[in-house]
């Protein structure tokens, strides 16, 4: 059924399917509109405590009874709250208590309007993982609501892209989730090696390069990205990927969230914004210049013609000013093994030492 239904229309459905209540009496127990004064929030939590108190092992055994329901699959049913999990591959990352709260007092003045999707969790039997509206969940449980309205799909909650998908899908359609969560998800998929940009993009019917775009916010630690999450306005994926090269130079935390409040405080544009990377960019490189743990020149004579250097950020640099100390054989050689090397780091060879031996003999036997 769909996520959303006339409330008359709502209420004669699920009374229609003739379940008995745990009192002895026809139809479903619903949260149906309040009447009388109104209460605010903690007044409600107050009220529902009184009425869902319990042992765990009374409601397990009370949840027992609410699966010998058998409504209606299209209407969902209610399932008690006990036996709802949230799940790791869950859509969206950032939910503040803030929004919990939110959702909760909706629930408390009229009842909950749209279902918790939710599959079965194959590890612990009666079980379920919820699927789509975890913020829901959230609001039930600090109502302390017994039961939820739920809507059982069919999902592998151990594929990740399978179940990240459906979450995605269904969550996206209830309320819209923000790059950063897409991000933070779409790169730990990539990371972790359960999907790649390619699958990620055919799934969510989406451009690939949307998808790796959108990974840059991955990069980014955990602070920083609570503090964008709460500027979102300040920071789509486009000034999210300018603003990642920062992470790729190895600046420390505290020096981008100074950068991304800078970002915040002056409104800049995307113009401003790689100007200020650049110029962190250019003060980078001179640290680095600083701290080199290994510096090897190269000479011509004696005269310095480049350097080797290695530094505390695991940087390597290879400078030569002038070839003219090679002869054009040797500078075609040379050219020839960074090639290789370069390609060789790309490609990401479990043995690079073999790998290279195995290319430079190619090299050596003119092939």
């Amino acid at each position: 059924m769909g996520k959303s239904t006339n409330d008359a229309d709502f209420v004669a459905q699920l009374r229609s399917q003739g379940t008995q209540r745990r009192d002895g009496g026809a139809g479903m127990i619903l949260h149906t509109p309040p009447t009388g004064a109104s209460k605010s929030l903690d007044e409600l939590i107050d009220t529902d405590k009184s009425e869902s108190r319990g042992s765990p092992n009374e409601r397990r055994a009370s949840a027992q009874h609410d699966e010998s329901r058998a409504p209606d699959d299209s209407l969902g049913r209610l399932v008690s709250i006990d036996l709802l999990d949230t799940h790791p591959w869950n859509a969206r990352v950032h939910r503040s208590a803030e929004r919990v709260r939110e959702i909760a007092s909706q629930i408390a003045a009229t009842r909950q309007l749209v279902p918790i999707t939710i599959t079965k969790n194959p590890d612990k039997p009666g079980h379920y993982f919820v699927i789509d509206g975890e913020t829901r969940f959230r609001g039930l449980k600090l109502l302390n609501r017994r039961e939820a309205w739920t809507l059982e799909l069919d999902i592998d909650p151990k594929d990740p892209l399978a179940f990240y998908t459906a979450s995605f899908k269904q969550t996206d359609a209830t309320e819209a989730i923000s790059p950063i969560d897409k991000g933070i998800k779409w790169g730990t998929l990539i990371e972790e090696g359960h999907a790649t940009a390619a699958a990620i993009a055919e799934q969510l019917e989406l451009a690939p390069s949307t998808v790796s775009r959108m990974v840059a916010y991955k990069k980014f630690p955990p602070a920083i990205l609570d503090f964008m999450h709460s500027h979102a306005d300040r920071f789509p994926y486009s000034v999210a990927a300018v603003l990642a090269q920062l992470v790729d130079r190895g600046m420390p935390e505290e020096a981008i969230l100074a950068k991304c409040q800078e970002v915040v405080d002056s409104q800049h544009g995307r113009r401003a914004i790689e100007a200020i990377v650049k110029e962190a960019k250019s003060d980078t490189e001179r640290k680095q210049r600083k701290s080199a743990l290994v510096a090897i020149p190269i000479k011509a004579g004696a005269t310095q013609v480049g350097s080797f250097r290695t530094y505390e950020n695991g940087a390597l640099e290879f400078k030569l000013s002038t070839a003219a100390t090679l002869s054009s054989e040797n500078y075609k050689v040379l050219s020839d093994v960074f090639e290789v090397v370069s390609g060789l780091i790309s490609e990401g060879p479990d043995d690079l030492l073999a790998a290279l031996e195995q290319r430079l003999a190619k090299i050596r036997g003119g092939n």
